[in-house]
């Protein structure tokens, strides 16, 4: 019976620009890397990233493409206005609907398009806008003051200094 023996081939002499060629990175691989680039462009352009809704209260809705705020919807109960949710863009009426609905169509649409006005305030620098936050803040500022905050105001040594309330949209 024949017996084989394996063969390993001789060392192969290379010299340094033959190394170097080989090391490269050959045309295929940056097309291809363009090519990656491309569609991840275009993935992007298609799909942008998807919108996040935080509720505020029934009536208030804040847009979020990642930490940025995009839109708010609010409802405005004036008399006499028929459409009454509204797409609040920089502080600035953007567009009006019958329904919240409607509103978020709107701004998921014109979102995709990039059609919607970019918002300049970040999500980051935005204040705190619930009720309970802002009492939390103002308990948090009485409690460092050495202040007691009760349901009817704000007391020191058992003598009313004050009252924290919302009133025509401040507080």
């Amino acid at each position: 019976m024949p017996q084989i023996a394996p063969a390993q081939q001789p060392p192969v002499c290379c010299t340094l620009p033959h190394l170097k060629r080989i090391a490269a990175p050959d045309e295929q691989a940056i097309a291809q890397a363009e090519l990656n680039q491309y569609v991840a462009e275009q993935a992007e352009a298609v799909a942008p990233e998807e919108l996040r809704v935080i509720d505020i209260s029934f009536y208030d809705k804040e847009y979020y493409a990642g930490n940025k705020l995009i839109a708010t919807v609010t409802h405005d109960d004036d008399d006499f206005v028929t459409q009454r949710w509204v797409v609040v863009i920089n502080n600035a009426e953007e567009f009006r609907a019958l329904t919240p609905m409607m509103c978020d169509r709107y701004i998921r649409i014109h979102y995709k398009d990039k059609s919607l006005p970019k918002q300049e305030q970040d999500a980051t620098d935005t204040p705190c806008t619930t009720g309970n936050e802002i009492m939390a803040q103002i308990f948090d500022a009485c409690e460092q003051h050495g202040l007691e905050l009760l349901d009817d105001g704000i007391y020191k040594d058992d003598e009313k200094l004050g009252e924290v309330g919302f009133t025509d949209g401040h507080w």
